[in-house]
């Protein structure tokens, strides 16, 4: 067995030779179904029920917090278990329009614990969720209790995401672990998409100039994609950094493009065409943009960088080839791309993250 084996790791190997470290199917899936991820259970002859909050136990069993008068409930009275599916999406934090980053099914029998093991899941459920319906599931069900806690049993378990899709038996569903930052993910990127946009471009950028020039592996950071980085900033070669001395006449500093260079002065009427009408009559102070191509890009248009996706190995990012007008979601004709940035060695808390960052930050803004 693989060193990447058995600390619970998978490689893929890329076209150039490198060896990209990623989370296995039962990490994925133990991730997924650790309690962050919206869940529904489908339990057969009755409708859907939204979970209202889920986690898991040690060998990964699906604890669910459902009303005590639900339909699921209802079924299960009298029974020893139900056939049952826990219908997992994972949605990114940072307002996408499209912001489903995957989907996993548990399958397995779901029951409601009794005894010790009923109050032990509640207390298990109230560390990811600190709900007040929790404080009054004890041992046994109280008359009028509004709220109780099933078990899911697992016998098979389904995933989709960006890395494929998996079927995993019950052994290599618990074999997985969560992945270590899945409780704090949400914060970092909404803190990364609402503070620092304009370091993850300088910071793409950058480590786009370090593939370029670096061949072979074992470079940290250098992003592995399923396209070509270049692909982000159209099919020009990427950038050096400008130079006021070496730039070819009439051209203009890149730092106009990327940076904060104070806009355009307006037009002189004395240096156009003979007979052209000024731009400002016609469409106002600046001329629309067409849909954005990556092979045509408006002038001074600026890509849009957003997180995707945290885990220990790495990073996902979602690169605009033309700026959204409105943040929140994509514009038409804006096209997008998604890039994967590789840590150079797995992070195991929010401590090793903080050097991670630090190494792909520094000189953002230099």
């Amino acid at each position: 067995m693989s060193e990447a084996s058995e600390a619970g790791q998978d490689t893929e190997q890329r076209p150039d030779g490198r060896q990209v470290v990623r989370p296995t199917a039962g990490e994925r899936a133990r991730t997924l179904a650790y309690g962050v991820a919206d869940g529904v259970l489908a339990v057969p002859g009755v409708p859907y029920a939204p979970v209202p909050a889920h986690a898991t136990d040690e060998q990964g069993r699906p604890l669910l917090l459902l009303p005590a008068r639900s339909a699921a409930v209802a079924a299960l009275r009298g029974e020893p278990d139900l056939p049952a599916t826990l219908r997992i999406s994972d949605v990114a934090p940072v307002p996408l329009a499209d912001r489903v980053r995957g989907r996993a099914w548990l399958h397995g029998w779901v029951t409601e614990p009794a005894g010790d093991e009923r109050r032990a899941a509640a207390l298990r459920l109230s560390r990811l969720h600190p709900r007040p319906e929790l404080l009054d599931i004890g041992p046994e069900p109280a008359p009028g209790q509004s709220w109780t806690v099933l078990a899911l049993e697992i016998a098979e378990v389904e995933i989709r995401d960006a890395w494929g899709e998996a079927t995993l038996d019950p052994e290599e569903y618990e074999a997985g672990v969560p992945d270590p930052l899945v409780a704090i993910e949400a914060g970092i990127l909404s803190h990364l998409d609402e503070c620092h946009r304009a370091e993850l471009v300088v910071m793409l950028r950058r480590l786009n100039d370090l593939a370029a020039r670096v061949s072979g592996g074992g470079v940290p950071g250098v992003p592995a994609a399923r396209e070509p980085v270049e692909s982000v900033w159209g099919d020009d070669p990427p950038r050096p950094p400008a130079r006021t001395h070496d730039r070819p006449p009439g051209a203009r500093p890149v730092e106009s493009v990327w940076g904060d260079d104070p806009p355009r002065p307006p037009a002189r009427t004395h240096d156009r065409p003979p007979g052209a009408r000024p731009v400002e009559s016609v469409w106002g102070d600046d001329p629309p943009r067409p849909p954005a191509r990556t092979h045509d890009r408006p002038p001074g248009a600026r890509p849009v960088v957003r997180p995707l996706g945290l885990d220990r190995y790495g990073m996902w990012l979602r690169c605009f080839t033309a700026p959204p007008e409105d943040v929140q979601e994509r514009p038409d004709g804006a096209e997008s791309v998604d890039l994967r940035v590789v840590f150079g060695e797995p992070v195991s808390d929010i401590h090793g993250l903080r050097r991670v960052y630090r190494r792909l930050f520094a000189g953002v803004h230099s």
